[in-house]
Formats: C-alpha cells, sequence, structure tokens
C-alpha cells in the first residue's frame, strides 16, 4: 500500500493498463506534480482525511467523471496551479484551512462548490470556466481576488463572499460574463484600492440598481464595467476622487449609451475636476440644459478617459446643493 507521498508519475501509465477505473490511496500525506494526470479511465478517487498537498497539476484532465472521497480535506494546506485544471469533478470539495487557491487551480473543471473559509487570496484564473460552479465559501478576510478568478463562471451567483470589507484588488475580468446574479454589488470595503481592466465586463448588464462605491478607489480600468444598460447609476460616496479612469471604464451597451455618476460629497468634486483636467479635458461653465429644466449645470467636461468614444460631452450637475453633483457620462 500506498502511504506518506504518492510520487509514481501515474500519468506516464496507458490508460488500458491501469488496473481499475478507481484508485485508492487513503494514506498518502502528499500527491505530488502531474501524479495523476490524464488519466481518461479514472472514476473513482479514494483519498484520505490526512492529505496535506495536492501538486501541481496532479489530477488534471481526467476524462471521465470523477468521484472523489472524502470530500472534505481538513489538513490539506498546499493545493498547487492547476491542480484539477479540466478535470470532470462530479461535486464539490471543502478545505477548511487552506489559504491560498492557486492559479488555474480549477480552470475549466466542473466543480459544483468549493468551501475554503479561510482562504485570503485566489490566485489569477483559479475558477476560469468553471462553469458548474455554484457556490464559494472564502475568508471573510480576503484581500485579493486575480485577473479571470471567476470568469465566465456560468452559474456562479451573488457577490456578497466576494466582496468583504478587507479585500483591496479586483483584478482584470475578475467577474467577467457572470450571468447569475441576485443583487447589485456594494463596494464597502475601505481599503479596495483598484478594480482593474474588464473586471465586470458584460456582468454589469445584469445589475439590477445602483453600484455604490464607499471606498476612495484610486484607478478603474479599461472596461471595467462595459456593457451596463443604459442609464445605470453609480454612487460615489468617498470624499477622495479617483486618479485614474482607463479607456471606456463605462461605457455602456453602445456608444450612445449613458450612465449616470453621483458623487456624494461636496469635498471629492476638485478631485474629480483635476481628473478631467489631468486627461487634456475641456472643463467649461456654461448656462442651465433645456433637457435637465431647474438643475444648475455646473460644468460641461469632455473627457477621452471617461468614455473613449472620441468627441462625447459629459456634463455635471448640481443634484442635492451643497452636498455632492451627478455626472452624466455619454
Amino acid at each position: 500500500p500506498i502511504s506518506g507521498e504518492l510520487s509514481t508519475p501515474f500519468w506516464i501509465i496507458k490508460p488500458n493498463e491501469l488496473p481499475a477505473p478507481a484508485l485508492s490511496i487513503p494514506k498518502i500525506k502528499t500527491i505530488v506534480s502531474e501524479a495523476i494526470r490524464e488519466i481518461s479511465t479514472l472514476t473513482t478517487l479514494q483519498l484520505g482525511e490526512n492529505l496535506e498537498t495536492i501538486g501541481g497539476h496532479a489530477i488534471r484532465e481526467t476524462g471521465a467523471p470523477l468521484t472523489i472521497t472524502p470530500t472534505e480535506f481538513p489538513k490539506l494546506t498546499l493545493l498547487d496551479s492547476y491542480a484539477f485544471y479540466i478535470t470532470k469533478l462530479s461535486h464539490g470539495l471543502s478545505f477548511p484551512n487552506l489559504e491560498t487557491i492557486s492559479s488555474h487551480c480549477f480552470h475549466s473543471s466542473s466543480v459544483k462548490s468549493i468551501n475554503a473559509p479561510k482562504a485570503k487570496l485566489v490566485q489569477e484564473s483559479a475558477f476560469l470556466s468553471a462553469k458548474s460552479l455554484a457556490t464559494v465559501t472564502l475568508s471573510d478576510s480576503i484581500t485579493n481576488i486575480g485577473n479571470s478568478a471567476f470568469y465566465d463562471c456560468a452559474k456562479l451567483s451573488g457577490f456578497t463572499p466576494y466582496l468583504p470589507k478587507s479585500v483591496q484588488y479586483l483584478g482584470d475580468s475578475a467577474f467577467r460574463n457572470l450571468t447569475l446574479l441576485p443583487s447589485t454589488p456594494k463596494f464597502e470595503c475601505p481599503d479596495l484600492k483598484a478594480i482593474g481592466n474588464s473586471t465586470f465586463y458584460t456582468t454589469a448588464g445584469k445589475f439590477d440598481g445602483p453600484v455604490d462605491f464607499y471606498a476612495p478607489i484610486e484607478s478603474f480600468g479599461s472596461y471595467a464595467f462595459l456593457y451596463a444598460q443604459n442609464g445605470q447609476v453609480y454612487n460615489f460616496h468617498s470624499k477622495v476622487a479617483p486618479t485614474i479612469f482607463l479607456g471606456g471604464a463605462f461605457r455602456g451597451v453602445n456608444n450612445d449609451c449613458m450612465a449616470i455618476f453621483n458623487v456624494k460629497k461636496r469635498a471629492a468634486l476638485a478631485g474629480w475636476s483635476a481628473l478631467c483636467a489631468g486627461n487634456e479635458a475641456k472643463f467649461e461653465i456654461l448656462k442651465a440644459r433645456d433637457d435637465y429644466p431647474g438643475e444648475k449645470t455646473i460644468g460641461v467636461v469632455y473627457c477621452a478617459a471617461l468614455a473613449n468614444i472620441g468627441e462625447s460631452y459629459h456634463w455635471a450637475v448640481d443634484d442635492t446643493p451643497p452636498a455632492g453633483t451627478t455626472l452624466l457620462v455619454k
């Protein structure tokens, strides 16, 4: 019987030489990299609760639906990159003491759920195209969600577990192409500094209400909220304005789509003006517009960085003086 470490590279064994579609190794503590890679006939894998490490590419690309027992591994602290890449898992898995979901770990796998309540870091493409993934439990002190972490997770619903107050960075395409959204995210994250490129690309079109930014976010990447619905409202509650808007960050479904920015703190207006000026914008004082009767127009801004659609105009209108301002972005 194998115990301690599974070091035999099973992936070099031809499928018809595997004695049975089941493999039982309940006493091992370590599965090294590529140990059970590409065994197309494997359908049942019995491990044990003493398992501590699953190496990179260790259980990737199983051709048949795979059942792993048990489904909970309380001692596992290392789940390396590509560990379950394209693996046809028939159920969910639980890792009570795992702190990092490594890059591409469940990329294109069919895992149904992940319970990792101590995970503080989700690396690049950890769940990319995991189209069967419905629920994920992570630490409420998570700091970083990497590029494409949940990109194209068609069955994943909800943002609450993924936007705790501790998060500092949302990577490029992190929540891109999500289709099941029971609620619109509220960014109540005081340490959140940056939202990457295409982070909510197309996902923004599923928002069913205003998006609230409570954190003093410094940077919005290009196409961060691309394809939001016409008239999508974004409420900025911070006294500090962003310093970086990359091209098309809030562009809607077409070039004529308009987003509404509610800047809630008067103290932030100087920063918004500086942002526009810093992007070679024109800021002109104009009279009240006929299409917004009763509102006092404080300026019209041309700023390619806000929409990146050529000769478009952006105008700021007093909302509830002196509390804040509404910026309509077209």
